[in-house]
């Protein structure tokens, strides 16, 4: 059996065995993307878009929704990468985040919550197309929103949650400042613009054009997130 280093290794490369490849050739998968607390998830769902099923080795949270998730033993799920029966995965050491074929509602656009660093590892995975949007949102609101997220957690899990969060910000950064590619949208959540963004990802996924926020607007709110991340160190003192 494989190993999860050896699963972080063939990641990228990855294709699942064929007979569960060809039947999301008219599927298409939107990415949502962005760190811890900041609302993604929340947009997911009042999207109403199919949200992919999730087989994950981490134990359960209180907070997850029992309809997505499906606990699995890191053995396992090695066993069923090794084997191709996995559609894609993302790892995030020590756990194992992963999708089959009874996870998607084929034919039509489905979203997911994926880790930034597994976005461009989904192109070769079947789909008729990969897209991708980025959550944002305002220093305050986010710091409030971790604090309650972080409260009960071990300092070493807080610190790989920030760590994954700062990781997560340059890359949206990265992908959204200068050149736009039209496969990625940035969302700016507050409490103010949750319709008309849900309305946003609704009409990218169908393959609607999208204004994007302009460069300045991204950078703002992508720099505030930077600076709640030194706060939140500060006041744990980790």
């Amino acid at each position: 059996m494989i190993t999860i280093e050896q699963a972080v290794t063939l990641q990228g490369s990855y294709r699942a065995h064929e007979k569960y490849r060809e039947p999301l050739q008219e599927t298409t998968i939107i990415a949502a993307v962005g760190a811890t607390a900041v609302g993604k998830n929340f947009l997911m769902e009042k999207s109403g878009l199919p949200v992919v099923g999730t087989l994950t080795t981490r134990e359960p949270r209180e907070s997850d929704d029992p309809t997505r998730y499906r606990y699995i033993e890191l053995a396992d799920v090695l066993d069923k990468i090794e084997r191709g029966e996995v559609v894609q995965y993302g790892t995030y050491p020590p756990h194992i985040y992963a999708s089959e074929l009874q996870d998607y509602a084929l034919g039509e656009p489905n979203i997911s919550d994926i880790y930034f660093s597994a976005v461009n590892d989904l192109g070769n995975k079947g789909f008729k197309s990969v897209k991708a949007f980025s959550t944002l949102t305002s220093k305050e609101q986010w710091m409030s929103q971790l604090m309650e997220r972080f409260e009960g957690m071990t300092v070493g899990a807080i610190h790989a949650r920030l760590t994954e969060a700062r990781r997560s910000l340059r890359w949206t950064r990265a992908e959204a400042l200068g050149a736009r590619a039209a496969n990625h949208l940035v969302i700016i959540n507050t409490v103010d613009t949750v319709e008309e963004n849900v309305e946003r990802i609704r009409e990218f996924a169908n393959g609607k054009y999208v204004p994007q926020p302009d460069d300045e607007t991204v950078r703002s709110y992508a720099e505030g997130m930077e600076q709640a991340i030194d706060l939140i160190y500060g006041r744990l003192k980790i």
